[in-house]
């Protein structure tokens, strides 16, 4: 894939796609090199980004916590991607 300097999200533009997709409960995908795994956005906080995913605990920090990983997501017309990292893990009231 070939990105260009238009293709590259950056700054309060960034910010405010991530809002934005937070907000509206956006699908993304969180990949490495040998899974992807569909996911939502759920909330902002600072330089945090909460995604909801259907991986437990144990499995969460063995796939996402021990290697690199990408969020791919779309905005626009474009799909963006960048590699982040596994801070934490909670389950909901429900057990997900």
């Amino acid at each position: 894939m070939n990105l260009n300097a238009a293709d590259i999200l950056r700054g309060e533009a960034r910010q405010e796609a991530l809002l934005d997709l937070c907000e509206r409960k956006q699908r993304c995908l969180l990949t490495t090199p040998y899974l992807a795994l569909e996911s939502r956005f759920i909330e902002r906080r600072e330089q945090e980004l909460r995604i909801k995913t259907q991986l437990g605990p144990d499995s969460a920090r063995h796939t996402l916590g021990r290697q690199p990983f990408k969020i791919r997501f779309s905005w626009g017309l474009t799909m963006y991607a960048g590699q982040t990292r596994l801070l934490g893990y909670e389950q909901d009231e429900k057990g997900r």
